[in-house]
């Protein structure tokens, strides 16, 4: 029997080696018309050419040796061609993953171009206020008492009477630094406001926590001395209203502790102070959309480091 052993290692080894080795260049561009080997880019090892482990077993069929009852040419084709399967299934399906992978990187990157586009454009629009304020005077006057919009007509760009046109116009006066831009801010919001439960043709465009936190990004963005205690005004209505759900997250009182921040009111880091304390008794007391940022605590330290100390108030915040 050993000597079975080892007469079948000394007969597999060359076959093994044959089957397995890399092709040369010159015989590379046989097996491929690109002259390229058929490897995928994650795998370090080079697919097994049917052909040349033919070429081998038939060469050595001329010198097989029979040793009893045991076909070893026979036993190491059976081997040899169990491996070339296996491998080959290993490529194959490591070529499927990849072609997928490729098809979801293409799909995410093709997303990623189309939020780009939007991006350059929205941003053309903020950096043009007369685009905004006729895009604004249209959207007011189509949604007044008295007129008829139960066709939804579209505004030019794809904008139309619906709360995403509000929010959009709001959130872009927000951003487009122009003066008076909070007041065209509180004009949409009040239009909206209006529109909750309205009886008209114009379909219902209620304002929600969004809509709130866009308008007071936009009067923290103002630079209005009162900027800190209108936008406070609206996180109470927001907070009164029973009218509809509009509990104030983390991004509302982040926007009014920013809107005392950028305030040149004496009284803003006391307020600050006061609302940043606020949120943290809203978190202990189990409330999930409300949690104090880096961002809300940085507003305050700003507030209190711009504080020159004129016009000291009575209330104490510690």
């Amino acid at each position: 029997s050993s000597t079975i052993i080892i007469a079948g290692a000394l007969f597999v080894s060359p076959l093994a080696i044959a089957a397995f080795r890399v092709p040369s260049p010159a015989s590379r561009s046989k097996l491929h018309p690109s002259g390229n080997s058929r490897r995928h880019r994650n795998s370090h090892r080079p697919l097994i050419n049917a052909s040349v482990l033919s070429d081998s077993l038939g060469a050595d069929e001329q010198q097989q040796t029979s040793l009893g009852n045991i076909n070893i040419s026979e036993a190491a084709t059976d081997i040899i061609t169990k491996a070339i399967e296996q491998q080959n299934s290993q490529a194959n399906g490591v070529a499927a993953n990849g072609s997928k992978g490729q098809r979801q990187r293409n799909k995410k990157g093709h997303k990623q171009r189309g939020k780009q586009r939007n991006a350059r454009k929205n941003g053309k629009a903020i950096a043009d206020p007369e685009f905004l304020r006729k895009r604004t005077e249209t959207l007011l006057r189509m949604t007044d008492d008295g007129n008829d919009n139960s066709s939804n007509p579209d505004l030019g760009s794809n904008l139309k009477v619906e709360k995403k046109t509000f929010d959009w116009l709001i959130d872009a006066w927000s951003y487009s630094g122009t003066y008076g831009a909070a007041d065209n801010a509180l004009s949409l919001l009040s239009r909206m406001e209006d529109l909750r439960n309205t009886d008209s043709a114009t379909p219902s465009i209620a304002p929600d926590v969004k809509s709130y936190t866009k308008v007071i990004n936009a009067i923290a963005r103002s630079g209005r001395k009162d900027a800190g205690e209108q936008a406070e005004e609206i996180l109470n209505r927001m907070i009164h209203d029973e009218a509809a759900d509009l509990s104030p997250n983390t991004f509302t009182y982040t926007y009014v502790i920013d809107a005392y921040a950028r305030s040149p009111s004496p009284k803003a880091p006391h307020a600050a102070q006061r609302l940043i304390e606020e949120m943290e008794r809203l978190r202990a007391e189990g409330d999930p959309e409300v949690r104090p940022t880096t961002r809300a605590w940085n507003s305050v330290i700003s507030a209190w480091a711009q504080w020159k100390g004129e016009e000291m108030v009575s209330s104490s915040v510690f």
